[in-house]
């Protein structure tokens, strides 16, 4: 599998800049350009992830609970607890998604650098991004 596939990617945040007939994307860790001439496309993709606070939470309440049922009596009470705040944490997490988008940007030798904002700024950003093209190569 690509290293850029969509399937593995991490949250980038990241801004666009144009400087001549480069587009820079500013990470917090590095820069990445790419020359107008050489974007073949651009495109904006919907990203989530379960919300990790539940999940832990969830998981470490849960646990908790499971351990605390070793030291109890036969009843179990304290073991179900522990099962049923485990099973809600992950259903809330997958409920409660983080949500973003991913700018694409194609070049005609295949790499791709991406870029992430907020959700909803992915429309703009590649508009944006556009524009900065048609008016740099006169299109």
């Amino acid at each position: 599998m690509n290293q850029n596939s969509p399937e593995i990617r991490k949250k980038r945040m990241g801004n666009v800049t144009f400087n001549d007939d480069k587009l820079r994307v500013n990470y917090t860790n590095g820069t990445e350009s790419v020359l107008f001439e050489d974007i073949a496309s651009i495109s904006y993709r919907l990203r989530s992830v379960a919300h990790p606070l539940y999940m832990i939470g969830g998981s470490l309440i849960g646990m908790t609970l499971l351990i605390l049922s070793m030291f109890q009596g036969p009843s179990g009470l304290l073991f179900y607890s522990g099962l049923i705040v485990i099973l809600v944490g992950f259903i809330i997490a997958f409920s409660a998604k983080l949500y973003w988008e991913d700018v694409d940007i194609e070049t005609t030798g295949g790499k791709i650098i991406y870029y992430s904002v907020d959700k909803g700024n992915g429309a703009n950003q590649m508009e944006k991004i556009e524009n900065a093209k048609r008016e740099r190569l006169g299109k």
